[in-house]
């Protein structure tokens, strides 16, 4: 029979501390597993005729670049008609998609570099369930880019971004160092495997198991950081001005991030991230970082083509969109993958993915793409595209969306986290999910 433990129970040994995910076995454990909430962010919008769905409600099909997603279409709600501050005005348009796509300042509130920026809505989640976790918050990116507004989507308050984290290793080391042990350490799980194995032995055959797939996601991410230290020490990897640890090809980079994130939400250590995909500085990712889909040009440069090149440059730019998806869709089956209480991570997760632009080549504003995934702990019927105002996006004609503002979805993740009471950008209200 197996013993009974706390639901905050942490390995610990030699400067690791290691929390432990979700276990039968544990104490106090609430009926319903804690929500989580994620904001994932992509540059430049999407390629629309290749990104918009067809059909409504449950009888819809996903466009081409979010085939990826089909496997995972009764987890998500695609939306089409919601408006991203279509009134704002002010600053470079590509910043301020980014900048201001989680903002809570109302439309027309300029912090001193004339963008609306205030506390944002993943920092007002954090603080209704930052509390009950080790890390309130967690901001994770790609890469770092000049001009703050590009660079963050995470707001402490006007003009003031919360930062992000590039760097793997240092992420590993947020969410699994002891801080009153030795942070330079090689492995974590060399520490705490006596401590581990003790526990297992009080353990059911269910929770043995839940503990060993655990245990071997952690070594499976702490080994490609250590694989990557061990190429710089022998010299096979360029000089690159990056941090250490930092893989040195983008899609490399943007997976391990990704299995840190589920690490992060796995182990309850935060309840509360965001994570940017590329920034909207001009160059996003950068010369290269598509190669390998054969799209050598820079991201930024793709959406502003001409007659000339439109055909090309779009073609490419929904070869990106699709990659972009494609590890959305990586997460999200890592997340269902994970058992949880009466069902899976995902099912106890909102995980919004988005841009603050709809189309690079436009810059406009309405009708921005938007995927909310998960269940919110059965609070949303998934696997739908909804549909506000008329058409739901610019037409060729200049005809513009009646939709409705893009807040109001936060507002209804901000509803389920219980940070009902702050004031959020021009929403009218929650969307009925």
């Amino acid at each position: 029979m197996s013993r009974t433990i706390s639901r905050r129970t942490i390995l610990r040994g030699a400067g690791a501390a290691i929390a432990l995910p979700w276990l039968e076995a544990m104490a106090g454990t609430p009926q319903k597993a804690p929500l989580r909430l994620a904001w994932i962010y992509v540059p430049m919008g999407v390629h629309l005729e290749a990104w918009i769905p067809t059909g409504d409600g449950a009888a819809f099909e996903l466009g081409p670049t979010m085939e990826p997603l089909r496997e995972l279409k009764s987890e998500i709600l695609v939306f089409t008609g919601l408006d991203h501050r279509r009134e704002d005005i002010g600053g470079n348009p590509h910043p301020r998609g980014s900048g201001t796509w989680l903002s809570s300042a109302p439309v027309g509130k300029y912090d001193p570099a004339g963008f609306s920026t205030d506390v944002s809505v993943d920092q007002l989640a954090a603080r209704a369930l930052g509390p009950s976790t080790r890390l309130a918050s967690l901001e994770l990116a790609c890469q770092r880019g000049l001009g703050k507004h590009a660079s963050n989507i995470s707001w402490r308050g006007a003009g003031a971004p919360t930062g992000t984290e590039v760097n793997p290793k240092l992420v590993f080391l947020r969410l699994f160092g002891d801080p009153k042990g030795d942070a330079l350490r090689h492995s974590v799980l060399d520490h705490v495997q006596q401590e581990a194995s003790g526990l297992a032995k009080d353990l059911g055959k269910s929770d043995r198991a839940k503990l060993d797939e655990y245990l071997d996601a952690v070594r499976a991410v702490e080994r490609q950081i250590q694989a990557i230290e061990r190429d710089k020490a022998k010299g096979n990897l360029p000089r690159m001005d990056l941090p250490d640890t930092m893989p040195t090809d983008f899609p490399s980079r943007l997976r391990l991030m990704s299995d840190l994130l589920a690490l992060a939400f796995q182990t309850d250590t935060t309840r509360v991230a965001t994570f940017i995909y590329g920034l909207e500085n001009g160059a996003g990712v950068g010369g290269g970082g598509y190669r390998h889909l054969g799209v050598n040009e820079d991201h930024h440069s793709l959406t502003h083509w001409d007659k000339a090149t439109q055909a090309e440059s779009t073609r490419k730019i929904a070869l990106v969109d699709k990659f972009h998806v494609s590890e959305l869709a990586y997460l999200l089956g890592k997340l269902k993958s994970i058992r949880e209480g009466d069902g899976t991570l995902l099912d106890h997760c909102l995980i919004a993915y988005g841009s603050g632009i709809q189309q690079g080549h436009r810059h406009n504003w309405d009708s921005v793409p938007t995927i909310l995934a998960g269940r919110g702990g059965g609070t949303v019927k998934t696997g739908r595209h909804l549909k506000f105002g008329s058409g739901g996006y610019s037409g060729p004609d200049g005809s513009k969306s009646t939709g409705v503002p893009l807040s109001n979805l936060w507002r209804s993740m901000l509803d389920r986290a219980d940070a009902k009471g702050a004031a959020l950008a021009d929403s009218t209200g929650p969307l009925a999910l």
